[in-house]
């Protein structure tokens, strides 16, 4: 029994060396470091613009930027690796050897995690000189959260799209939603809802339903924390909690959508 455990494990790390081998030769790093440069190289240009509160300026555009291109560029690549699996028939060659879907799934997401840490501390690193180390860890490991989140998604939308295209406009639909439902909430319950107009309330009621199901990535990796130096242990700390349950609730919904799929 402990060699058979022992065996499946080895399975897992295979897997997930092979992602992240995959990842390095595909030459994704080299692509999130050119985009980290571009991403410094116009914070600056931003900062030489401004009249007053330069520095700020400086920070919240690159915290803003680096979180949004690398969000991006992870769900591209993530989507990208596994259409081109699906289209080889490569998953096919795979599941025929004595290898489980669930020990692929969990090697696959396993490698983009790491990943997703890599990468997040590339960005932190470009921070450091602008805010307190504090802040910057803490802005960091939230990142890394917001893109585990992320690739898990995108991990589910490639065993359920067969394009990258409409999957890729699922997981940015997932994304935005999550940042915004926070100020698409505060909107609906404004001066300007009228408590007896039935189909604004129940609007309202819906966008509230969506809400309670996404993850609240508004409350995650916030530029304030770097500016402001707003960041406290307690709020990564629910942060942390909110995204293992995420991550939780994400596996278990890959892991049932492949057993139902014939590859």
């Amino acid at each position: 029994m402990k060699a058979l455990s022992n065996n499946k494990f080895s399975h897992l790390l295979v897997i997930t060396k092979a992602t992240l081998v995959e990842t390095w030769r595909r030459q994704f790093f080299l692509a999130i470091a050119l985009i980290i440069l571009t991403g410094m190289a116009l914070s600056t240009f931003s900062e030489s613009l401004a009249l007053t509160e330069s520095t700020s300026i400086h920070i919240a555009f690159l915290a803003t930027f680096l979180r949004t291109t690398l969000v991006v560029s992870l769900a591209l690549f993530i989507l990208n690796s596994q259409m081109q699996e699906l289209k080889s028939r490569f998953l096919d060659q795979m599941f025929a050897l004595p290898l489980s879907k669930n020990h692929w799934y969990l090697g696959k997401y396993l490698g983009f995690t790491i990943t997703a840490l890599l990468i997040s501390l590339l960005a932190a690193l470009t921070l450091l000189t602008l805010a307190p180390w504090e802040q910057v860890l803490m802005w960091q490991l939230s990142l890394f959260f917001e893109l585990t989140l992320v690739a898990g998604f995108t991990l589910l939308c490639s065993f359920t799209f067969n394009q990258t295209f409409s999957a890729f406009l699922v997981v940015m639909a997932f994304y935005l939603l999550s940042r915004s439902m926070s100020a698409i909430l505060l909107i609906g319950h404004g001066p300007l809802n009228n408590p007896t107009d039935y189909w604004g309330n129940l609007s309202t009621q819906t966008i509230e339903v969506i809400a309670w199901i996404l993850p609240k990535l508004d409350q995650f990796s916030q530029t304030d924390w770097l500016i402001y130096h707003s960041a406290t242990p307690q709020l990564l700390g629910q942060i942390t909690i909110q995204s293992a349950v995420y991550i939780l609730l994400i596996i278990s919904a890959s892991l049932f959508d492949l057993q139902r799929k014939n590859h």
